[in-house]
C-alpha cells in the first residue's frame, strides 16, 4: 500500500512558513511563547519522521527491519509527546496550574515507558518481512491523545482568561479532537499531520501573532504584551525591575504639535529604547508612557542618565524641525514586594502623575508605601461596591443656620460610609472611588432617596426645615435623563422640589452647556440649585451670572484662610454676590466670633462645627428639638 504524501506536505509548508516568520519578529520572553516554539518544532519533527516512516513502510523491503522499527518508535514516541505540549501550552495560559503540569508530564513519561517496550514485545507495532504491523495495544496513542486534549479543554472551561484566548484555544482543541477522531477511523491516511498544523495555525491567528503584543507606534510591546510578561513573572516568583518614562504633558503636546509629528518623536523614542536597552523588555503603554523592564541586572541610574541627555536634545523631524521635549521618570525601589501586574501599573502610573506635577526631569521611586496605598483604595472601591449593591450608604445632616431669623432652616444631607472591615472611610476616599468605577450615578440616587425617604417620614417643616441641600456631582449631570429620575424619585416619597436644594461644585471634566440644560429641566419642575466650593477651583463670575444659582457657598478654606489674618478677599466676595442677588452660605463657621462678624457681612447662612457636626438622622432630629 502506497501512502497519500499530499497532506503531510501541506502541512510541512505551512509549518515552515510559520518558523520563519516567528524568528523575524520580536517576541515577549514568556512561556506562551517559548511553548508555542516547541510544538512548532515538535510539529516539524513528528512530520518528518511520518513521512520517513511511511516512506520506508511502503519501500520496506529496501530497508532493514531495526531502522523501520527504530523511525516507528520514534514516530510513536514523538506522536504522543506532541499532544503533551498542545496541553503545556494551554496550560501556559494559567500560571498557576504549575502542579498540574507535574503530573502531566508524568503521565507522559509513563507514556514513554509503555511504548519502547514494543520492540520486545509487540504490544504497539511490529516489523517483519511483510512490512508495517500495529499491535493489539495500538489504541492507547489515542487515549494518551483524549487525555491531553480533554484536559486541555477542562482547563478552558473551569479557568477564567480572556474571551478571545479562550474561544481560539477552544476552537484549536476540537479541530484536534476532530483530527484525532478521523485518524482513529482512517489509520492509513496520514492526516493528523494536517489537523495538527490547521491547530496551530488557529493559535497563531488567533493569540500567537507577534503583531497582537507589539505596538506600531513604536516598535516595542503595547500594554497587553507588557501585562503577560510581568503577570508571569510575578507568579513564578521572580523579582521585577522596572522603570516608567513619561513624555510630560503629552496630550498638551500633541494639541501643539500634531498627532504625525508626535507619532514621529514616539517612532524615535523606541527605536532609540531598543538600540540602547534591548537587553529588557520595552513597551509603550499609550499616553506617551513607556516601560522598561527586566528580571535579570538593572543599572537605573545609567538609564536615567540616558534619558536626561537625550531629552536635553531636540528630536528632529523629517522635514528637519527640532522639537524640544520633557520627560519625568518612576522608578520601583529594590525593596517593593510586588502582588500583581495589575497593580504594578496602576502604581507606577500614579507615580509619574507626581512627576509630572513636580516639573520636568523629575525622578520619582516607588515604594512599598505606594502600593499599601493602592490597595487600601481597592479595599475602599470594593467596600463602596458592596455598600451601594447592599443600600448601605448612610446619611447624615448637617444643620444649616439662618441668620435673619436665628434658627436652624436647613441642613445639607452628607453621604457617609462605615464598612465592617475598613470601619469609617471618608467621603473624600469613597466620593472619588465612585466617579473611577463609574458608580457616582448609584451613590447619587440612593443618598437622594434616602432623604426623600427621611423627609416623607419626618415632619420637618414643624421642626423649621425649609429645605435640604443634597450634593449632585459633576458626573450625574452628564447623565441628561437624571432630570426624569430625580421626579421619579420625589413623586414615589411624594416629596415637593422646593424640599431639595441640589448643589453642584463646578468641574473642569463636565459641559456645561449640558449642565445648563439639566439645570433648566430641573428649574422648571422648582428645584433650586447652590453652587458648592466658591472659591476653590475654578469658579467665576460668569458661572453665578449665567447659570440659575440662588445659593453660593463659599468654601471652608476661604472662611479659615480669612479668619486666620492670610486674607482679607471674604467680605468682598460676600457683598459681590449678595449685590448679584443671589444667597450667600458660608461653610467651616467653628466658633462664636466667627458666627458674630459673618452676620454682619450680611451672610444668609451658616453652616459648620460651632452649630453641629454632621448628625445621624435620630441625632439631627433631636438636635431639633433641643435647640433654639
Amino acid at each position: 500500500m502506497f501512502y497519500d504524501y499530499d497532506f503531510l506536505m501541506t502541512s510541512t509548508i505551512i509549518i515552515i512558513l510559520m518558523l520563519c516568520y516567528y524568528f523575524r519578529r520580536y517576541h515577549l520572553p514568556v512561556d506562551r511563547n517559548r511553548n508555542f516554539l516547541k510544538l512548532l518544532v515538535m510539529e516539524v519533527i513528528v512530520i518528518a519522521l511520518d513521512i520517513l516512516a511511511t516512506w520506508m513502510d511502503d519501500f520496506h523491503l529496501a530497508c532493514s527491519i531495526q531502522l523501520l522499527t527504530a523511525i516507528n518508535l520514534a514516530f510513536f514516541l514523538c506522536f504522543i509527546t506532541r499532544a503533551y505540549q498542545f496541553y503545556h501550552y494551554t496550560a501556559s495560559f494559567l500560571p498557576e496550574r504549575k502542579k498540574r503540569n507535574v503530573f502531566m508530564a508524568g503521565l507522559l513519561m509513563a507514556g514513554w515507558l509503555y511504548i519502547l517496550p514494543t520492540v520486545l514485545f509487540h504490544h504497539i507495532f511490529w516489523m517483519d518481512a511483510q512490512g508495517y504491523h500495529s499491535g493489539p495495544f495500538y489504541n492507547v496513542i489515542y487515549l494518551y491523545n483524549a487525555i491531553y486534549f480533554g484536559m486541555s479543554l477542562v482547563l478552558l472551561v473551569r479557568y477564567k482568561m480572556p474571551k478571545r484566548e479562550r474561544e481560539t484555544l477552544m476552537t484549536a482543541q476540537m479541530i484536534l479532537i476532530v483530527g484525532s477522531l478521523i485518524r482513529y477511523l482512517l489509520p492509513k491516511i496520514p492526516i493528523m499531520d494536517f489537523f495538527c498544523t490547521l491547530s496551530l495555525l488557529t493559535i497563531y491567528l488567533g493569540v500567537q501573532n507577534p503583531d497582537l503584543m507589539l505596538n506600531d507606534k513604536t516598535g516595542l510591546f503595547n500594554s497587553l504584551g507588557f501585562y503577560y510578561y510581568a503577570r508571569e513573572q510575578l507568579h513564578q516568583g521572580k523579582k521585577m525591575k522596572m522603570m516608567m518614562l513619561s513624555i510630560e504633558h503629552y496630550e498638551g503636546m500633541k494639541a501643539i504639535y500634531g498627532n504625525r509629528k508626535m507619532r514621529e518623536c514616539l517612532h524615535m523614542v523606541g527605536h532609540e529604547m531598543i538600540t540602547h536597552f534591548r537587553k529588557y523588555v520595552l513597551a509603550y503603554q499609550g499616553g506617551g508612557r513607556f516601560f522598561i523592564a527586566t528580571t535579570g541586572e538593572f543599572d537605573a541610574s545609567a538609564v536615567i542618565y540616558y534619558f536626561a541627555n537625550r531629552f536635553s536634545q531636540p528630536f528632529v523631524m523629517n522635514n528637519g524641525e527640532h522639537i524640544y521635549l520633557n520627560y519625568c521618570i518612576s522608578y520601583l525601589d529594590d525593596q517593593v514586594q510586588l502582588d500583581s501586574a495589575k497593580n504594578l501599573e496602576s502604581v507606577m502610573n500614579r507615580a509619574n502623575e507626581r512627576a509630572e506635577l513636580s516639573g520636568s526631569g523629575t525622578v520619582v521611586k516607588v515604594t512599598n508605601e505606594d502600593f499599601q496605598r493602592h490597595r487600601h483604595n481597592l479595599a475602599v472601591e470594593d467596600a463602596l461596591n458592596n455598600a451601594i449593591y447592599q443600600n448601605r450608604i448612610d446619611v447624615y445632616y448637617q444643620p444649616i443656620y439662618h441668620t435673619k431669623t436665628h434658627a436652624i432652616t436647613g441642613a445639607e444631607a452628607l453621604a457617609r460610609l462605615n464598612d465592617p472591615k475598613l470601619g469609617f472611610i471618608s467621603p473624600e476616599e469613597f466620593i472619588s472611588a465612585a466617579e473611577r468605577m463609574g458608580l457616582i450615578h448609584k451613590l447619587g440616587a440612593q443618598v437622594l432617596e434616602k432623604v426623600c425617604q427621611f423627609i416623607a417620614t419626618h415632619d420637618l417643616k414643624t421642626l423649621g426645615i425649609q429645605y435640604i441641600n443634597v450634593n449632585v456631582s459633576p458626573l450625574q449631570c452628564l447623565d441628561e435623563h437624571f432630570p426624569q429620575l430625580f421626579k421619579n424619585i420625589l413623586n414615589a416619597y411624594h416629596v415637593p422640589s422646593a424640599m431639595i436644594h441640589l448643589e453642584i461644585t463646578e468641574s473642569t471634566h463636565i459641559d456645561m452647556g449640558l449642565l445648563k440644560n439639566i439645570m433648566g429641566e430641573l428649574s422648571a419642575m422648582g428645584v433650586s440649585f447652590n453652587l458648592d466650593d466658591y472659591g476653590t477651583g475654578y469658579s467665576n463670575i460668569s458661572l453665578i451670572s449665567q447659570y440659575p444659582f440662588s445659593t453660593i457657598k463659599v468654601d471652608l478654606s476661604l472662611t479659615w484662610s480669612y479668619f486666620k489674618g492670610e486674607n482679607t478677599i471674604l467680605p468682598h466676595i460676600v457683598k459681590m454676590i449678595r449685590e448679584m442677588g443671589k444667597n450667600v452660605t458660608v461653610e467651616g463657621v467653628e466658633t462664636e466670633k466667627m458666627a458674630k462678624e459673618l452676620k454682619q457681612m450680611n451672610v444668609n447662612d451658616l453652616q459648620g462645627y460651632y452649630f453641629a457636626k454632621p448628625l445621624p438622622p435620630e441625632a439631627f432630629l433631636r438636635y431639633l428639638k433641643t435647640s433654639s
